[in-house]
């Protein structure tokens, strides 16, 4: 199975996600055995192709039995390479974030396959593997993860940030979602004793927080805890009853759109075109996404914000 192509990818997912790591091994040995790199790479450019991130994966499936041994400042430390668990970099996202694998850990996916944007990342090696690493722990030790995050607010200038304004913001599975009830509590558990740690999430998987507030109820779910109901999900029927939760913010909808638009330099007609769109569509108060979070208002991103854009409608365009 060429572990290159998304498809197989995604496969190889679905096994990872039913805890069957046999066979996930075995599968990316005859990988290795099937596909190997092209000859004349230099050792480093080697590292970055997929049958490198595909042989440290490999390390980390034989090493699962001592995950805290690898576990080092925020790092999955392997063979060759640190695998960092949250991310910080990302230009659309400008402050921590965490991601596990999409689809295998997405029960409420749909329609939001033929648009999501985690997809078009699958084609490289680096966030394929980090994501699948996340996966593996959440499901066997997600106290590392939390662990991540603890040692992440250790950091001076985000000590600092914290001081200053009493909280980071955390984006809570920028790609990827719930898997399951488990996940769910160990998220929330976390988030209760964290207070300094402002999450927000999009999902889809509602039926776990239906099911969580039958067994807690809705008081269960902490402050620092905002939820954004994303579109393109297989249970939207259930959308009137999740609207009415406290930690619920709002709707999350993609509008498909002829032309491709770059979200942060949208012009006011093309704004005022998509308002038109979800008007007609049945939202009432609507905000339009600019595409890169925290900078769509002067508060901070409003997707996090349970106040001032409770039951709003936040619309991001998607392209044909």
């Amino acid at each position: 199975m060429d572990l290159s192509l998304k498809t197989n990818k995604i496969k190889l997912n679905q096994i990872i996600a039913r805890r069957d790591y046999t066979t996930a091994r075995a599968l990316c040995v005859e990988y290795l055995e099937q596909f190997p790199a092209k000859p004349g790479l230099s050792v480093q450019g080697a590292k970055q192709t997929h049958q490198g991130y595909i042989k440290s994966f490999i390390y980390f499936l034989d090493n699962m039995h001592r995950l805290e041994d690898l576990y080092n400042n925020g790092y999955i430390v392997l063979d060759d390479k640190k695998i960092k668990i949250l991310a910080d970099d990302n230009s659309k996202i400008p402050f921590v974030n965490y991601s596990n694998s999409p689809i295998s850990n997405c029960p409420g996916a749909h329609s939001c396959l033929t648009f999501c944007y985690s997809l078009n990342s699958f084609r490289f090696p680096a966030p394929f593997t980090r994501w699948a690493i996340n996966s593996i722990i959440e499901q066997e030790r997600p106290e590392i993860i939390h662990q991540a995050l603890i040692d992440y607010k250790k950091k001076r200038s985000i000590a600092k940030l914290i001081k200053d304004q009493g909280h980071i913001d955390f984006r809570l599975f920028a790609d990827g979602d719930f898997k399951d009830l488990n996940a769910l509590y160990n998220w929330m558990d976390f988030l209760k004793q964290h207070k300094d740690i402002k999450a927000y999430a999009y999902s889809k998987s509602w039926t776990l927080f239906i099911q969580a507030i039958k067994e807690r109820g809705e008081n269960y779910f902490p402050p620092n805890f905002v939820l954004n109901l994303s579109s393109g999900g297989r249970f939207h029927n259930l959308k009137d009853i999740m609207k009415h939760y406290n930690f619920v913010r709002g709707e999350f909808v993609s509008i498909q759109i002829d032309k491709l638009i770059n979200p942060h330099k949208m012009t006011k007609e093309q704004k005022r075109d998509i308002r038109k769109r979800a008007h007609k569509m049945g939202h009432k108060k609507v905000f339009v996404c600019p595409g890169i979070c925290g900078s769509c208002t002067a508060y901070g991103h409003a997707c996090g914000d349970n106040k001032r854009f409770k039951d709003f409608t936040i619309i991001t365009p998607v392209h044909k």
